[in-house]
């Protein structure tokens, strides 16, 4: 493909903050969309009502329900009471009370299940609106897209409200399955130092765990990867031709 479509091309990035590493008994804090459509950037942040999020901090958070203690320790602890207010849902409560009855957990589960649904849904339609194909974009190829995709199978979020499958996100009624790019591989090629200078440049974009900002630098990548490729295009043939003596 030319750099021309590479730089035209719809893009969506995706990236979730979760209550820790397993969606089967963690839950989903956040999740960031940013798209790119025909050179426009826009972002979007997704809070989820989980069962319980602290008023301040997690400092004395400890064996909540849904949340991995690994988790708490090594990222939730880290982050700032500003950040955490931008993530915490207006609906979770601070701790979950020890003393609350099965219903009410099962009623808490239900609601942030309804909102999951409700995502799902919106990001199917911004997908089947795009003028062309868009390419899926991720910095984590076993993490961002496989949750959403889990998410559908577990809870049977069908594609529409008459359909019956529950295909995954990835899969469009109007484009069929769509190509996943991981940014990190991409420019894994490249020097890794020159690489963190390029993206810098680049103030209006920053990686900070807010999930919607850190889809935007997503993007960046991307768009810096494919910029680096194009630019070594005219050095192909004489790349082909040195593997060809080398194997001479």
């Amino acid at each position: 493909m030319s750099a021309e479509y590479w730089s035209k091309a719809p893009l969506i990035a995706l990236d979730w903050e979760m209550t820790g590493c397993d969606p089967e008994v963690n839950f989903p804090v956040a999740v960031g969309v940013t798209m790119r459509v025909e050179g426009k950037i826009s972002k979007h942040l997704v809070k989820f009502p989980v069962p319980c999020f602290p008023a301040h901090d997690f400092k004395e958070f400890k064996d909540q329900p849904g949340w991995e203690e690994r988790c708490v320790r090594e990222f939730w602890t880290t982050l700032s009471p500003e950040l955490l207010n931008q993530l915490r849902h207006p609906d979770s409560l601070p701790e979950w009370p020890r003393d609350a009855p099965p219903e009410q957990w099962e009623a808490a589960v239900l609601k942030m299940k309804q909102a999951l649904q409700a995502f799902m849904q919106w990001m199917r339609h911004h997908i089947e609106s795009m003028p062309e194909e868009p390419i899926l974009l991720t910095d984590n190829g076993v993490y961002d897209w496989p949750i959403a995709n889990y998410y559908i199978h577990r809870y049977r979020f069908p594609e529409t409200v008459d359909a019956k499958e529950a295909r995954p996100l990835s899969y469009s009624v109007k484009w069929g399955y769509m190509s996943t790019f991981d940014v990190g591989d991409m420019l894994r090629p490249f020097d890794k130092k020159a690489v963190k200078q390029i993206i810098a440049e680049d103030t209006s974009v920053k990686h900070n765990h807010v999930p919607d900002e850190d889809a935007a630098m997503i993007i960046r990548k991307f768009e810096i990867a494919t910029e680096l490729t194009a630019a070594m295009k005219p050095f192909e043939a004489q790349i082909f031709e040195s593997r060809k003596r080398k194997l001479e």
